[in-house]
């Protein structure tokens, strides 16, 4: 793989990988919010 691809992907994995992170994050704190302690 040439240089410039990897310069490429990585920002856009970066990105993938942050929504990714905060979508779990996010439905998992909408899972467990309504549940009374």
């Amino acid at each position: 793989m040439l240089l410039w691809q990897v310069v490429a992907i990585v920002p856009w994995t970066g990105a993938v990988v942050a929504a990714a992170t905060g979508l779990v994050a996010g439905a998992g704190l909408v899972w467990v919010a309504p549940v009374p302690r």
